[in-house]
C-alpha cells in the first residue's frame, strides 16, 4: 500500500540502502515494497530456524542478524551487531542537513535556484525540524490517515450512503416502523460491502432495543412490527441468490429477534415489575420467531425461555410447541445421528425446557408427546430417532417426575409394529436421569464407559454390569430404582436377568434371605434386604463376625420385610435360614439319645425369626403361633437353652387377644407358663401366671 514519505518503513529502508549523502530519489511504493519482501523473507528465516547445529543453524542466525541490522540502521551485514568490527567510527562524523525527497529534482539543469525557493539552507533545516518528531513518535499519524485517503481517492468503489438514526417516540405508527425497517436493510443489500455487515438495519434493531426498554409500545404493536417485518425480509431478499438466501434470512431474523430481547429484558431490569405490562403476546411472537429459523436455534430458544415469567408458560405453550416441533423436525432430517449428538441436542432443550414441570404443565408436555406420535404414520424411518431424543431431553428436565417418565415410554413403545426400547437405551436414560447434573460424585461419562463401551458389543445385555458397578458404588437405591424402572415398563423379564448379574456379585450373610425373595418374584424385596445388610456394615459391624448381623436389628428388619410380602411363605424361613421344626414326639426321644448343641449363631437367628414372627401384620394369631412353637422345638431339640427374646415373642403372641379385649386361649396360656417356668424359673413363672389370669377376669368382666 502507497506510504508517506515519513512511514517508519520507508524511512527504515533508506537509511538501510543509502547513505545521508545520496540525493537519490525513490518512490514510496518501491520502498515499501521493499520492505515487505525483506521483512518477509527475514520473518520465514526465523520462524523456520532450527537449534540443531548445522546449515539450518546458520540460517537462523543470518536471520536474527538481518532484523537487528534492520532495526539500528546499518548498512553492514558481514558481522554481528555486537562486535567491534560493525561500529561507527564517530570520529568521521560530519553533520549535515538532511536530503529533501526534491533534491534531486533541484540538482538538475532544468530547475533554477529562483524557482524553488525550498532550496535554501534554512527551508532545508525548518523541514528537517518538522520531520523529526514524526520519525520518532512511536504512532504516527500519517500512517492513520494514509489508507483513508488513497480508499477517498480510489475511483470505481461505491460508498454506502449513510442513513439517518430513526428517531420514534411511543406514538409512532407501527406501519411506519416497519417500512422504516425494510428501506433500511433494501439499502444494505443494494451493495455487496454491506449485505453481510448491515449497518443501516443494525442501527434500525439498536432502535427498536431502546424503544422496548423504554416501554413505548404495546403487545400488539410489539407483535405487529415483529410480524410483519419478518415477513418483509423474504421479499426484500429475492435478489439474492439461492444458494444463501436462506442463510441471509436466518441471520437477519436472528438480529432481529435478539434485538427485541434484548429490549424486553432491558426494560424488565430496570422495574422488576416492568415484564408486567409485557403480556403472553409478545413473548408468545417471539418464540414463534424462534422457532421460524432454519438453524440450531436452541440457543436462543433457551435464552428466550429464560427471561419468561414461570406464570406465563401456559400462556405461551403453542410457542414452546412450535419451537419442540421445529426440533423434532431437525433431528428427522438427513441421516441417522450419532449418539453424543443426539445427547448433546437433547441437553441443550431440556436446558431449555428446565421450568417445565409435570405438575402444572401436564398439557403441554402431552401435546409434545403427541408430536413424537404423528411422526409413527408420517416418516416411520425417522420415528425411533424422534422418540429417542424427546425422552433423552424429558429424562434431562430437573422438575420431570420418575413416574411421568416411565408412563411416556410406555406410551411410545406401546405400538406392535414400532421396535420398542432396547436394553441400551433404557440404560442410558437411567443414567442420565440420576447422574447426568453437575452435583453428581459419580461421573457420568465414567458410568457409560464402565457399563455399556468396556463390555462385550455383541452382548447387549447391561444390567448386570450396572449392578455390580453400583453395588462396588454403594449404592443400592440405583438399582432399586432401576427395577421400578423396569417394573413400570412392564419388563419383568429384565428384572430377572439384572437379578441374575447380581446374585453373582453379591454373596453375604444376607444371600439366603435375598434368594428367598427371588423365589417368591419379589426383586425389589431382594435389592432391599441387601441394602439393610450394606448398611449394618457401613454402622461398623466386623465383617469376620458372622453373627453379628444375625444379632443387631438389621436382621429383623430384613426379615420383616420379607414376611410382610403376600408372596412368601413364612415357612420357608427356616429352610433358607437351616432352621428344621421337628414334632414333639421326636424331640424326646433325640433328647433320650442325646444331641450335640447348636452353635450361637444358629440361637440368633431363631431369635429373630420368632421376634419378625410375633410382630407381623400379615400373620394370623394361630400361624404365629405355630411358627413361634416350632422355634422353640428346634432349640429344645439341640438341647440349647430358649433366649429371653424368643420368650418375650411367644408371650407377645399369646397375650395379642387380650390386648384386643377377649378372653385369649386357656390351653396356649398355660403352654406358655410351663415354657416360662421351664426356661425362666418358677418365680418368674407365677408372676406370668398371675398376671394373665388377672387380665383375662378384667376382659371378661369378674376382675374388680
Amino acid at each position: 500500500m502507497p506510504l508517506t514519505s515519513t512511514a517508519h518503513c520507508g524511512r527504515t529502508v533508506r537509511r538501510h540502502v543509502f547513505t545521508p549523502c545520496q540525493s537519490i530519489w525513490i518512490s514510496d511504493n518501491t520502498l515499501a515494497y521493499a520492505f515487505e519482501r525483506y521483512f518477509a523473507v527475514s520473518r520465514t528465516t526465523v520462524r523456520h530456524g532450527s537449534s540443531v547445529p548445522g546449515p539450518l543453524e546458520n540460517r537462523r542466525r543470518l536471520g536474527k542478524r538481518r532484523m537487528g541490522e534492520l532495526s539500528s540502521g546499518q548498512s553492514q551485514a558481514g558481522v554481528p551487531l555486537w562486535e567491534v568490527a560493525n561500529t561507527v567510527d564517530l570520529t568521521q562524523w560530519r553533520w549535515q542537513p538532511a536530503t529533501l525527497h526534491n533534491a534531486r529534482q533541484q540538482d538538475s539543469p532544468s530547475s533554477s535556484p529562483s524557482s524553488s525557493p525550498s532550496s535554501s539552507p534554512s527551508r532545508r533545516r525548518h523541514a528537517f525540524r518538522e520531520m523529526i518528531p514524526a520519525w520518532f513518535s512511536t504512532s504516527s499519524p500519517n500512517l492513520t490517515e494514509g489508507p483513508r485517503h488513497t480508499q477517498d481517492a480510489l475511483p470505481g468503489i461505491p460508498t454506502p450512503p449513510e442513513a439517518s438514526t430513526p428517531a420514534w417516540d411511543a406514538h409512532t405508527d407501527p406501519q411506519d416502523i416497519v417500512d422504516q425497517g425494510l428501506s433500511l436493510l433494501d439499502q444494505d443489500l443494494r451493495l455487496a460491502s454491506t449485505i453481510s455487515t448491515r449497518p443501516n438495519f443494525s442501527r434500525f434493531c439498536s432502535t427498536v432495543t431502546q424503544s422496548l426498554s423504554k416501554g413505548w409500545f404495546s403487545d400488539e404493536s410489539i407483535c405487529f412490527i415483529s410480524r410483519h417485518v419478518r415477513e418483509g425480509l423474504a421479499r426484500a431478499l429475492v435478489a439474492v441468490g439461492e444458494g444463501e438466501r436462506q442463510g441471509r434470512l436466518d441471520d437477519i431474523r436472528l438480529q432481529l429477534i435478539e434485538a427485541m430481547l434484548d429490549g424486553l429484558v432491558a426494560r424488565r431490569s430496570k422495574n422488576p415489575d416492568g415484564h408486567r405490562r409485557f403480556e403472553s403476546l409478545a413473548w408468545n411472537d417471539l418464540l414463534m420467531g424462534t422457532a421460524e429459523l432454519q438453524l440450531n436455534s436452541l440457543r436462543i430458544f433457551n435464552k428466550v425461555m429464560g427471561q419468561i415469567p414461570d406464570y406465563r408458560l401456559n400462556a405461551v405453550s403453542s410457542g414452546i410447541l412450535a419451537n419442540i416441533e421445529t426440533y423434532f423436525a431437525v433431528m428427522a432430517r438427513g441421516k441417522r445421528k450419532r449418539r453424543a449428538t443426539l445427547s448433546r441436542q437433547a441437553g441443550k432443550l431440556a436446558s431449555a425446557l428446565r421450568k417445565l414441570d409435570t405438575d402444572h404443565n401436564p398439557d403441554l408436555l402431552q401435546d409434545a408427546t403427541m408430536k413424537v406420535l404423528e411422526y409413527m404414520d408420517s416418516e416411520p424411518s425417522s420415528y425411533i430417532q424422534v422418540r429417542a431424543s424427546w425422552l433423552h431431553a424429558l429424562v434431562r428436565m430437573p422438575k420431570m417426575h420418575r413416574r411421568y417418565f416411565s408412563r411416556t415410554c410406555a406410551i411410545l413403545e406401546a405400538d406392535p409394529h414400532v421396535q420398542p426400547l432396547t436394553k441400551m437405551e433404557i440404560g442410558r436414560l437411567f443414567l442420565a436421569q440420576y447422574f447426568r447434573h453437575e452435583n453428581s460424585d459419580l461421573n457420568y461419562v465414567n458410568l457409560l464407559y464402565h457399563c455399556f463401551n468396556r463390555s462385550d458389543p455383541n452382548n447387549k445385555d447391561c444390567y448386570p454390569d450396572m449392578c455390580a458397578l453400583f453395588w462396588h458404588k454403594g449404592r443400592l437405591q440405583h438399582i432399586i430404582l432401576l427395577c421400578r424402572l423396569l417394573e413400570d415398563l412392564g419388563r419383568t423379564q429384565d428384572i430377572f436377568h439384572l437379578l441374575l448379574g447380581f446374585r453373582n456379585v453379591v454373596k453375604n450373610h444376607s444371600s439366603p434371605l435375598s434368594n428367598l425373595a427371588l423365589g417368591a418374584d419379589n426383586a425389589l424385596v431382594a435389592f432391599k434386604i441387601s441394602s439393610i445388610y450394606a448398611s449394618s456394615i457401613k454402622r461398623g459391624m466386623a465383617r469376620r463376625q458372622r453373627g453379628n448381623f444375625w444379632k443387631s436389628s438389621f436382621a429383623a428388619v430384613a426379615m420383616k420385610a420379607l414376611v410382610h410380602t403376600h408372596h412368601a411363605r413364612p415357612q420357608k424361613l427356616f429352610s433358607a435360614l437351616g432352621l428344621f421344626a421337628k414334632r414333639r414326639e421326636r424331640v424326646e426321644l433325640s433328647r433320650v439319645a442325646g444331641t450335640r448343641a447348636i452353635p450361637r449363631l444358629q440361637m440368633d437367628k431363631v431369635s429373630a425369626l420368632a421376634e419378625v414372627l410375633a410382630t407381623s401384620p400379615h400373620l394370623t394369631n394361630r400361624t404365629s403361633f405355630r411358627l413361634i412353637t416350632g422355634c422353640i422345638h428346634y432349640l429344645y431339640y439341640h438341647n440349647a437353652p430358649v433366649p429371653s427374646r424368643v420368650l418375650r415373642a411367644l408371650i407377645h403372641n399369646v397375650t395379642r387377644s387380650l390386648a384386643q379385649g377377649q378372653r385369649g386361649r386357656q390351653l396356649r396360656l398355660e403352654w406358655t407358663t410351663r415354657q416360662a417356668a421351664r426356661f425362666a424359673g418358677p418365680e418368674a413363672a407365677e408372676k406370668l401366671k398371675s398376671s394373665l389370669e388377672k387380665w383375662r377376669q378384667q376382659n371378661l368382666g369378674l376382675g374388680p
